[in-house]
């Protein structure tokens, strides 16, 4: 599946290697004994906080489609 942004289309296959990249720039930039910038650590947690909590379904009627 591919990517449509303002005119650029990216497949999945770029599109994690660009998300691959920028992490492991970040991780170069970032010392990991040194606490992250506040606006970056307020990501984080609400990265973390969205890794646990359920997520609705964007389909509907799923049930039609499970064996009986």
């Amino acid at each position: 599946m591919s990517k449509h942004l303002d005119g650029i289309l990216i497949d999945e296959t770029h599109s994690r290697a660009i998300c691959t990249e920028i992490g492991e720039r970040l991780r170069s930039i970032l010392n990991e004994n040194a606490p992250p910038p506040p606006r970056l650590a307020a990501l984080l947690a609400r990265l973390n906080e969205l890794d646990f909590h359920e997520s609705p379904s964007i389909v509907s009627g799923m049930e039609a489609f499970e064996p009986a």
